[in-house]
């Protein structure tokens, strides 16, 4: 009995962190993603050899962003940037096309902070009002989104339309309660007449 009630009270834990990080994973993850980008670029840093290796493993990733992140600048409301367009061959980035596959750097710099923060506090209120099955799929969106850029694609980032889901949900919810209220003024004031 008493290892049964050990195991319920260390669900309850498991539960409690898993709601808490699915409210700050895309945040803390974007932060970090452009973080090592910028280590990158400045190549002088303690862990400039652990990015050479991560931007390997993930398929020079960060090299690409970074690039970007070399000739266009992250703004607050994004900007037209020509994404498949040739840039001239760099020794340090080895690249000839810009490309942009990871969503925080594409979020950051086509569709500026601005849209970045929407998509923050969207994920935010479904992870606070989700399941955790609304948790699980947060944590693999976010995952998704430091290898693909594609995260905004709702026929290809399904997890897109749960927030959209979860967050037009509230204000329906809202707008069913005033209705109930106000159905049961009128019935007061019918049976006081």
């Amino acid at each position: 009995f008493a290892t049964l009630v050990l195991a319920m009270g260390r669900v309850r834990v498991i539960e409690k962190l898993m709601g808490f990080g699915a409210k700050i994973v895309f945040p803390v993850m974007a932060v970090i993603n452009a973080l090592f980008i910028y280590l990158y670029a400045d190549g002088t840093s303690r862990i400039h050899e652990f990015l050479l290796d991560l931007d390997k493993a993930l398929s020079a990733r960060i090299r690409e962003a970074a690039q970007l992140y070399s000739i266009y600048d992250a703004t607050l409301f994004g900007q037209s940037v020509d994404l498949g367009g040739e840039v001239p061959y760099d020794s340090y980035y080895r690249i000839t096309t810009l490309i942009c596959d990871g969503l925080f750097s594409y979020l950051f710099v086509c569709f500026g902070f601005a849209s970045t923060i929407i998509l923050t506090v969207m994920i935010y209120y479904t992870a606070k009002k989700g399941s955790k099955r609304d948790w699980i799929m947060i944590f693999i969106y976010t995952m998704y989104a430091i290898i693909e850029s594609h995260g905004l694609n709702a026929y290809l980032a399904f997890p897109i339309l749960l927030y959209q889901c979860n967050f037009f949900k509230s204000f329906n919810k809202i707008d069913k309660e005033k209705k109930d209220t106000i159905n049961v003024r009128e019935r007061e004031m019918l049976s006081d007449g």
